[in-house]
């Protein structure tokens, strides 16, 4: 347990993005971080600000945000970003020893895609699309309501999926959300076909 410091996290040969996945670990990180002199870029301590749900551990002994790009890598399964190799790491199964704190992404799945985000849109381009959106949603136990979801699940054109894996019908608001321009770290609309057929620009954008 004693090699499970940040500063091993920064140590490691690639760009580091780890993952908090509640207060508890967030928290934690960030006092962690604090303790083995870590600060932000411009010099602020860590617990100064609040942790975001994917945090960036840099070489130099400071943490940053991720923004858009580098939420798309994480939720994706790219291998580098830059000319580093990028490196996920669950923080709460790093701190706790397990062996497999690394989060493959190899395989595109809805979990992968909401990680480190608040909600995500998709849409879902025709029947079979909807149909084999239903059948991830079965597979990874997202939930409609407070019940798992099932396979006469009915998807609709653009639903979303939160960060605690719960699908919901979008409404009218969903549609114009989806209908904008608009991109932030908030709003990400995934094109649900692109994403599973590993096409790289997967993002939602007619």
């Amino acid at each position: 347990m004693s090699t499970r410091t940040i500063k091993n996290i920064s140590g490691m040969e690639g760009r580091a993005y780890v993952y908090l996945s509640n207060d508890d670990i967030g928290n934690k990180f960030m006092q962690m971080a604090e303790d083995e002199g870590f600060t932000f870029g411009d010099g602020v301590k860590p617990t100064e600000r609040q942790y975001a749900e994917v945090m960036a551990v840099n070489h130099n002994s400071t943490i940053n945000y991720v923004g858009v790009n580098g939420r798309m890598a994480f939720g994706s399964g790219v291998k580098t970003i830059g000319d580093e190799v990028l490196i996920r790491i669950d923080f709460e199964k790093y701190l706790n020893g397990d062996e497999s704190y690394l989060i493959d992404n190899a395989k595109r799945t809805i979990k992968n895609a909401v990680a480190g985000r608040e909600k995500v849109y998709f849409y879902l381009e025709d029947d079979k699309t909807k149909r084999l959106f239903v059948e991830r949603l079965v597979a990874e136990g997202c939930k409609f309501g407070n019940t798992p979801v099932t396979a006469d699940f009915k998807a609709e054109s653009i639903m979303s999926v939160d960060k605690d894996m719960n699908v919901f019908f979008v409404g009218q608001a969903g549609r114009m959300i989806m209908k904008s321009k608009q991109v932030n770290d908030s709003i990400v609309k995934i094109d649900f076909r692109k994403y599973i057929s590993e096409v790289a620009d997967y993002l939602y954008n007619k």
